[in-house]
């Protein structure tokens, strides 16, 4: 791996669910359910009243104050599952560069590269804050559920999205932010190309002195869904941008005490590409 390639560090389903009850035995019993009974599962309401679901949140003991973004984590992290586990590993020069690319007035409709996955950012360059109280942290990366996208002209009902901050170690677990709209028929370009921060630009440092590190922010719900937007349209419209998959590594410790280990699960690297390729 050269130093421009960036591994998968652990992610937080393997922290949360990999190689527990919940992945051998809960994921496939609400697949059963839902197929049994006909709920369509990528409606978080409908997935969420499916009684296998009730049961893995009783099991989580998630109190009152947690119960939809655990819900909502349970959501994510099945439909992960579901899809495979497919991991996508964003490279530091095109993170830095999504917050500056504009679509074109014509762009054609588009979708994430699968109905559900998680996206990998570099470390400590994203920040956010699960409400206005609480202190800013990391952005480790964002899960994405999606019914029928594949990355091509597709269109959808409704765009889900958890946002996955404060992964670090010696830390038991990490914060959530839950975030989805209607799409009513449409693709995200709506959400690529529009304004998604009432004041000041889109993904603007909030941290003190962090724009002299060139750090971004996620602020609101149309940030979080921008930046989903966004990466699936630099992956539509440069399909070699994705790596092919990289096989994960053995077991090995964190590259510093300070870092996550790599991760165990496979995934893509998604890199800048030249206009020329």
């Amino acid at each position: 791996m050269s130093a421009a390639e960036v591994g998968a560090r652990l992610t937080p389903y393997e922290l949360a669910f990999a190689d527990t009850p919940f992945e051998a035995e809960g994921f496939p019993a609400i697949r059963e359910e839902a197929e049994a009974r006909g709920v369509d599962d990528t409606t978080p309401e409908r997935f969420l009243l499916l009684a296998e679901v009730g049961r893995l949140l009783r099991e989580l003991d998630a109190p009152g104050a947690s119960l939809e973004p655990m819900g909502m984590l349970l959501f994510h992290s099945y439909h992960f599952w579901r899809e495979g586990k497919p991991v996508y590993v964003v490279e530091p020069e095109l993170a830095r560069a999504l917050p500056r690319m504009t679509l074109p007035a014509d762009a054609p409709a588009f979708g994430p590269p699968g109905p559900a996955g998680y996206i990998q950012l570099p470390r400590n360059l994203y920040w956010a804050r699960v409400d206005e109280a609480a202190a800013p942290e990391p952005v480790d990366g964002l899960f994405w559920t999606m019914k029928g996208a594949d990355g091509t002209s597709r269109t959808a009902e409704r765009v889900d999205v958890l946002l996955a901050l404060g992964l670090r170690p010696g830390r038991a677990g990490f914060s959530v932010i839950p975030v989805g709209e209607p799409l009513h028929g449409r693709s995200l370009v709506v959400w690529a190309s529009g304004k998604a921060r009432p004041e000041g630009e889109d993904f603007a440092n909030v941290l003190p002195g962090g724009e002299l590190s060139g750090l971004f922010a996620v602020t609101t719900a149309a940030e979080a869904l921008k930046l989903l937007a966004l990466v699936a349209w630099y992956v539509a419209g440069h399909p070699d941008s994705v790596s092919d998959i990289v096989a994960p590594t053995p077991p090995a410790p964190a590259p510093s005490p300070h870092a996550l280990p790599p991760s165990e699960l496979p995934y893509r690297r998604i890199r800048a590409v030249s206009a020329d390729g």
